[in-house]
């Protein structure tokens, strides 16, 4: 009975501005959390994605040419590394410290040559097995888009020039592939520091930024209700009655 006495006593007080300025700002908020819970969504498959077992590629696909899975997808490749063909990519920062991420060509048994990235070292000195490396080995890692490799005047071959303004179609090495690269597993023997596995936000931390958006939206609502309607007076009415 008290709450309908108290809506009935509920006046508006128009306010343009105030309204435009509202729902501008409270649909800002709301998309803004929407969007933190869908990356949420999304970084929650990517982990699970993360975390599966590496997949033969036979089991799926008998040519990398024709590979069409998501970014991410753990797979494994046999075939042999291009040693002659070591590229450097400078300007890699581990622990505050600059280096260089190693990128080499694997030719697999099937298909076109893909670019691994096998991780940071902290020299342009090549490893030493690279020498021996001419054997078949199985790679095993993460297929990535080659948009997320900075192919842009810092690429350069150990002892020879840098490449300006190189792209993934422009890269110096015939039959590569241009669409994807693959990011070695960590557990790997063949790995070098690799920085990747730790740069991601976790689900957890998204869903906190949604909450925030949606707080400041609930906590705009309540100052535009006190703003524009008279509740606040009710409010200290029902408080102290008279």
């Amino acid at each position: 009975m008290q709450l309908t006495a108290a809506i009935k006593k509920l006046q508006w007080h128009p306010n343009k501005p105030l309204l435009c300025f509202f729902l501008f700002f409270f649909c800002l908020l709301t998309i803004l959390g929407c969007w933190q819970l869908s990356r949420a969504e999304q970084k929650h498959q990517w982990l699970i994605q993360r975390n599966q077992s590496p997949t033969p590629l036979a089991n799926f696909i008998n040519d990398l040419s024709y590979f069409s899975g998501e970014e991410f997808t753990a797979i494994s490749l046999r075939g042999r590394i291009d040693k002659d063909k070591a590229w450097l990519l400078q300007n890699q920062r581990v622990n505050h410290q600059l280096g260089y991420d190693l990128l080499v060509p694997f030719q697999p048994e099937l298909g076109p040559s893909i670019l691994i990235n096998l991780g940071w070292q902290a020299t342009t000195d090549l490893p030493g097995w690279l020498n021996n490396s001419g054997q078949t080995i199985v790679i095993q890692g993460k297929v990535r888009k080659p948009m997320d490799l900075p192919f842009v005047s810092n690429v350069f071959k150990p002892g020879g020039d840098s490449v300006v303004e190189i792209t993934p179609d422009g890269f110096p090495y015939n039959n590569l592939e241009k669409r994807w690269y693959l990011q070695i597993s960590p557990e790997h023997p063949l790995a070098q520091i690799t920085h990747w596995q730790g740069k991601t936000i976790s689900p957890a931390k998204h869903t906190a930024y949604a909450v925030q958006w949606f707080s400041m939206a609930a906590v705009l609502s309540l100052a535009f209700l006190i703003a524009s309607t008279n509740v606040l007076q009710i409010w200290r009415q029902h408080q102290n009655p008279t």
